[in-house]
């Protein structure tokens, strides 16, 4: 062997060494920022994106048939920003946290309940429900809209909600928001239950159930390779306006749905 092929052959011995080194902190780095199932959602899921020169850091894992993902028709990758998030829309039958009332849909721009999940390439996760348009026996139109998001910045999980009454007999078409809205009102949880006569027990555990589709999902679709599970969502903070409200949204995922 000459004395050439020795040097290129040391060489080549020390570039795979660095390699070997460079890559094994990469892969702890990677494992020691997945501190939760919202931090692995993030860096393994559908956003995750190959670390250069390490492509076996990479997330393989994500939802379930049932939450779909939809790109918008109108995008071209060609001349668009490049995809930022990706959004996920539970297709199965939610039904409705209340029963026995006049179910309104479309005429007063409503439709059927829903649930989502968002994945963003920043590191945020995101999930909302909501409910139908219904409307009480006194004509009363009422629908509800829960939310919780995660900040991976903070590592804090946090609740939302918007509890929404409005008269719809009247609302007048030919005028804009600035005149409608004052028939619109947002109101607390339980001045919204006592208009609406919606049982507050029913539509937590509906919220429960839907908001937590994706968790679920997740949850489910990765079995045997997620770090993570029902009991042991990992190390997160919780906030937001009811932290009650998470903590009962969280406690409920390892139960029967």
């Amino acid at each position: 062997m000459t004395r050439r092929r020795r040097a290129l052959l040391a060489a080549i011995a020390v570039a795979l060494a660095a390699y070997a080194a460079l890559g094994a902190a990469a892969t702890v780095r990677h494992e020691r920022s997945i501190r939760n199932v919202f931090d692995e959602m993030a860096l393994e899921g559908p956003m995750a994106k190959p670390q250069l020169p390490f492509p076996w850091i990479r997330g393989t894992m994500g939802f379930p048939e049932e939450l779909r993902y939809t790109p918008d028709p109108s995008y071209d990758k060609w001349s668009a920003p490049p995809i930022t998030d990706m959004h996920y829309t539970y297709t199965g039958d939610l039904g409705e946290p209340w029963d026995g009332m006049e179910y309104t849909s479309g005429s007063m721009g409503g439709g059927n309940s829903y649930a989502s999940i968002a994945v963003w390439d920043d590191g945020r996760v995101e999930a909302e429900c909501g409910t139908g348009d219904s409307m009480t026996e006194g004509g009363l139109a009422f629908t509800a809209r829960f939310y919780w998001s995660y900040d991976p910045v903070t590592r804090t999980l946090s609740w939302g909600q918007h509890l929404t009454t409005w008269e719809p007999n009247k609302v007048d078409r030919h005028y804009g928001w600035d005149y409608n809205k004052q028939f619109y009102h947002s109101l607390a949880r339980e001045e919204w239950l006592a208009a609406t006569g919606v049982d507050g027990a029913r539509l937590d555990a509906w919220v429960d159930r839907t908001l937590g589709l994706g968790i679920r999902g997740w949850l489910a679709q990765n079995a045997g390779r997620t770090r993570f599970s029902a009991a042991d969502l990992g190390d997160l903070n919780l906030a937001g306006d009811d932290v009650g409200r998470l903590r009962s949204l969280l406690g409920s995922l390892g139960e029967a749905q």
